[in-house]
């Protein structure tokens, strides 16, 4: 029996930090999470996510990505486990953010830009 833990089932979210994350896009989803009162934990990621999220941030220009993580037990089995407590979390922090979003948004996703 393997002694990784992982994130605790009901606990709140994950945010990937680490080059397959926007950090300034990390950052938004993170205060918007505490605004909202959704646990989130960092999750340090140092390579490919295993998402389509590495696909997306090197598409084209490169366009920021950040990715959310729901805490699972038995991945890819008939078995999986999940609460749904943090499914809706996600669902309500996706659905927040999607809603604040305006057209200063992306300018201000720019690495340069204070």
């Amino acid at each position: 029996m393997s002694d990784d833990v992982g994130f605790p089932l009901g606990g709140g979210l994950s945010l990937i930090v680490g080059p397959n994350a926007h950090p300034k896009l990390f950052d938004l989803l993170r205060s918007m999470a505490r605004q909202h009162e959704v646990p989130v934990a960092p999750e340090p990621v140092t390579g490919r996510s295993g998402t389509d999220g590495w696909h997306t941030q090197i598409s084209r220009e490169g366009i920021p990505t950040a990715i959310l993580g729901i805490p699972i037990r038995n991945m890819h089995t008939p078995v999986e486990i999940v609460a749904i407590k943090d499914i809706e979390r996600a669902a309500r922090l996706v659905a927040e953010f999607a809603a604040s979003l305006d057209d200063d948004t992306l300018g201000s996703l720019a690495l340069d830009a204070d």
